[in-house]
């Protein structure tokens, strides 16, 4: 079987940090001004699907490193209900790979209206979303071919980090996000091992991803890719919500693929194991902690600042997926009932 389109781009990705990087660094540096001149003391996104998930990344960063709260719009409000908000001091974000999104270009056209700074990213600068913008983030990549977002995703959450970084005047996030090629290197180096996982997975009809913290990014769009690639049902849980009520379905019957990298939430990943391990799960780990060595079905990352592990984890996720689509028959460039770009209002 020739190699997919999804599987082709996954192996562009660190080439494309690059392209995204050197297109907007002056831009962020200009955009930081602005920012500061306003003195924006609150951020909103607007997204759907696979950025949406970006928009749970630049939550976490934004409140731990800037200390500015980020909230998510409600496009229907604009699209349906014809309403509006009061924008004082807040930051609007569209983020859309395609651009495309008619509600993220509504709500952005109202926000401008009611006093926001206007913010997109997206891959087409020539989009409604994008023309629609006070700033606009371009990824700086050829269209992406697969449906899955793959290589725009990543670049999305650069962007994020980038962000951050900037904002804050955050050399450190800077160090660590210079890591981040050869961490992804290694990551792609350890195809062979993901695959041993994937054909772990091929029976599976549903499973569970847990995470928390800075990783629950991860949780939300493994489960998207798996979806989407696979025809498994996936969902995604914060471990910290998993308590509330899901708990009570995990038995010897159920999958869980736990999300974990070292940093501040240790001790809520290990206590999570010991509680789905004891109840006889299936679990697979994928993580960088030597907590889980033991576990047999694990996919390692690299050793790294939990701020940046999630482009390891996701990554990870999105070969584990593109090869378990293959081994279950699937074509992971077309799959059932999706089209690359869905308009939405």
């Amino acid at each position: 079987m020739s190699e997919s389109i999804m599987h082709k781009e996954i192996l562009m990705i660190r080439e494309s940090l690059k392209l995204t990087y050197s297109f907007n660094k002056e831009k962020i540096i200009d955009f930081c001004k602005v920012f500061k001149e306003k003195n924006i003391k609150n951020v909103m996104v607007v997204a759907r699907g696979s950025s949406d998930n970006v928009g749970v990344y630049l939550k976490y960063l934004f409140e731990i490193y800037l200390h500015i709260p980020v909230s998510f719009a409600s496009s229907s409000v604009v699209t349906k209900y014809d309403s509006y908000l009061n924008f004082d001091k807040t930051l609007v974000i569209g983020i859309s790979q395609s651009g495309s999104g008619e509600d993220i270009c509504e709500f952005i056209k109202m926000s401008k209206k009611h006093g926001a700074l206007t913010l997109s990213i997206t891959n087409n600068p020539t989009s409604i979303v994008s023309l629609a913008s006070d700033f606009d983030f371009q990824l700086n990549l050829t269209k992406e071919e697969g449906l899955a977002a793959t290589k725009t995703f990543i670049s999305q959450l650069e962007l994020a980090l980038l962000l951050t970084a900037y904002l804050g005047e955050n050399n450190s996030l800077l160090r660590e996000y210079e890591k981040l090629d050869e961490l992804i290197k290694e990551v792609i180096d350890n195809e062979k091992n993901i695959i041993e996982i994937a054909k772990q997975c091929i029976n599976f009809n549903d499973c569970y991803l847990l995470s928390r913290g800075i990783n629950y990014v991860s949780s939300l769009e493994g489960a998207l890719k798996i979806q989407e690639t696979t025809y498994i049902k996936a969902k995604a849980y914060a471990s910290s919500d998993f308590y509330h009520g899901p708990m009570a379905i995990v038995d010897d019957k159920q999958n869980i693929f736990l999300l974990s990298a070292l940093g501040k939430v240790n001790d809520d990943n290990h206590a999570i194991y010991n509680k789905i391990k004891e109840l006889g799960a299936n679990i697979i780990i994928i993580s960088n902690d030597s907590y889980f060595d033991n576990e047999k079905n694990i996919i390692k990352i690299p050793n790294c600042e939990e701020v940046i592990s999630p482009f390891l984890i996701i990554i990870s996720i999105q070969l584990l997926a593109c090869n378990l689509s293959k081994l279950r028959g699937i074509d992971v460039d077309h799959p059932r009932n999706l089209k690359k770009v869905t308009v939405t209002r």
